[in-house]
């Protein structure tokens, strides 16, 4: 490999993460800065794999297929056995753009839907239904808001579904994500999207249950097929450091997580996709996994940036075959995979509580109840 390329590996992986730690990690996360970085790598080797799958995953957080995939090309061009742009190539191969200008976007062909039969609760926020490509179907915002929302909502729906795949979870079928002010509810199958915004303080039985209303409702209105009633999959009752000690902090607390029952295995990714520490089944592969959990992560950060919303902390994903568990950490992603019997709430509470204690050791520590009884 080039001396270029080397250069470029120490300015990224060395310089950035070993001597200015926190800093990189919080640059990571900003695209600007973080889009500089890249490029100035770029500018000392044109080639370099990780500065193109940098700028690769930047043009997702903006929406903008066309200027990512030239960079997975390029990468994969010089590189085809980097297994992250691989990964994300696979994903975007048969995407359609979303962020296409407003009045160019394709208008939904089905039943119309009327809010009154539809019957979004009282207490919810924001209520928007798109179909798998990006067209918008239905929403409570205005033309301008429910594009950029149904965008948003496609984008979660497009990296969560590719990275539960990749996970061996099976497909897609709903979502909860939870930020300092909201919690989000999903529903989809493989060619629709739900998505249902209430106040942080709702009660998950209350969500998913209001949740499944509307998509029963949804589906008998667009002429989809009502399928069964179906359990969540896994549901039980909801009921300043240094480098080293925090390196030993990830281990531990992935360790504490593995240790759950039905647990499958979990990993801590940096913003950027880096493995910092993992523990997967043999037959998965960890980085394109780990590629896909920080996409979908920033997603979610810089999707929530863009339509003004609160700070993402926590998602959950599950699929036919298990659920996959999402939290927001200084340095990236807490990874968590579960079987379809996993206990749910006791996930949720062990994660919230690995992230308190991944914050405190950067600072301020969040709070969370003493069992998972009182979440």
């Amino acid at each position: 490999r080039s001396l270029g390329y080397w250069l470029g590996l120490i300015y990224l992986g060395v310089i950035a993460s070993a001597l200015a730690f926190w800093l990189y990690y919080r640059i990571i996360r900003q695209i600007g800065p973080a889009k500089a970085e890249f490029q100035t790598v770029l500018g000392v080797d044109p080639y370099h794999p990780r500065a193109l799958l940098g700028l690769a995953r930047i043009a997702l957080e903006e929406r903008d297929l066309a200027a990512c995939r030239p960079f997975l090309d390029k990468a994969l061009q010089y590189y085809p056995d980097f297994p992250e742009a691989r990964a994300l190539q696979e994903m975007v191969a048969g995407w359609a753009d979303v962020a296409v200008p407003t009045g160019q976007r394709p208008a939904y062909a089905g039943p119309p839907l009327a809010a009154e039969r539809l019957k979004p609760p009282a207490a919810g926020r924001e209520f928007v239904l798109t179909q798998a490509d990006g067209t918008l179907v239905f929403s409570q915002q205005g033309d301008k808001d429910a594009e950029d929302l149904a965008a948003h909502v496609t984008q979660v729906y497009r990296i969560a579904a590719a990275t539960l795949a990749r996970a061996g979870l099976g497909a897609l079928r709903r979502g909860i994500v939870q930020a300092t002010t909201e919690t989000t509810f999903f529903r989809s199958n493989d060619r629709l999207i739900l998505a249902l915004t209430f106040p942080q303080d709702v009660k998950i039985g209350f969500g998913l249950l209001e949740t499944d209303k509307m998509w029963t409702n949804s589906l008998r209105m667009s002429a989809e097929p009502v399928p069964p009633g179906q359990p969540v999959a896994g549901t039980a009752p909801l009921a300043a450091a240094s480098r080293s000690s925090r390196a030993r902090e990830f281990r531990r607390i992935l360790a504490e997580m593995l240790r759950i029952d039905r647990v499958r295995g979990g990993l801590v990714v940096a913003a950027d996709g880096l493995v910092i520490t993992s523990s997967v089944p043999r037959n998965i592969a960890i980085e394109p996994l780990a590629a896909l959990t920080a996409t979908l992560g920033r997603e979610l950060e810089a999707g929530g940036d863009r339509l003004k919303r609160s700070t993402f902390h926590t998602a959950l994903f599950s699929a036919d075959d298990g659920t996959l568990f999402l939290g927001a950490c200084p340095v990236g992603f807490v990874v968590v995979l579960g079987d379809r019997e996993v206990n749910v709430g006791l996930v949720q509470w062990a994660l919230r509580k690995a992230l308190a204690t991944l914050e405190g050791t950067w600072g301020a520590r969040d709070q969370v109840p003493a069992t998972p009884e009182e979440m």
